[in-house]
This record gives structure tokens, C-alpha cells and sequence, in this order.
């Protein structure tokens, strides 16, 4: 996560995106959660710089609302192929916006 860390440090970002594949590993009774671990990724970006935040990602799609409370992102696009411009604008329909679930 060091090199992460100075990586972000060293960008001048408009957005940083993360994507989030799965919440869990769907393994039961040996279930992992990787949403702690997104969290930490997440932590690292808001430490490193001052872009907003975007989540994307299969989770995300199932748990839009949930996730931008808990990662405090700004938004984030639901469905698939929503990286161009303007996704990052909001004129996409797939965007989810905070301010949408009053957060």
C-alpha cells in the first residue's frame, strides 16, 4: 500500500475510480469480506489527494446506496462501461450521486 500511497500522492487526479468486484467470496461457512479491505484502498486515496472519488464495479451495481454511505464517495456508475468523460460529468444514467439518498 506504500507505493499506492506515493502513487496517488504523485497524480494531480480529476477522479479516482474503484471498482468493486465482489463484496464477499460467497463461501460459506468460510466467508470473506473485501469490503474492509476496499475501505483501506479507499482511506489511502482520501489521505493521498484531494479528487473525488468515484465507485464502480459489479458490487457497487447491487449496492449503490449502501456503498457510497460507507465509502463517503462522491458518486459512482452503476451497470457496465461507464469510464468516458461523461460518466465523470454525471450526464450518464447509470450515475449515482449522493446527494440523491441524502447523504
Amino acid at each position: 500500500m506504500r507505493t499506492l500511497s506515493r502513487e496517488i500522492a504523485s497524480l494531480r487526479s480529476v477522479a479516482i475510480g474503484l471498482s468493486l468486484r465482489n463484496i464477499d467470496n460467497a463461501a460459506y461457512p468460510c466467508t470473506q469480506y473485501y469490503v474492509p479491505y476496499h475501505l483501506g484502498i479507499a482511506k489511502k486515496v482520501r489521505l493521498n489527494s484531494g479528487a473525488p472519488l468515484f465507485l464502480g464495479g459489479s458490487a457497487f451495481s447491487i449496492f449503490p446506496e449502501e456503498l457510497i454511505r460507507i465509502f463517503g464517495a462522491e458518486a459512482g456508475a452503476t451497470g457496465s462501461e461507464r469510464t468516458d468523460h461523461a460518466a465523470l460529468n454525471g450526464q450518464e444514467s447509470g450515475m449515482v450521486h449522493a446527494e440523491l439518498f441524502d447523504l
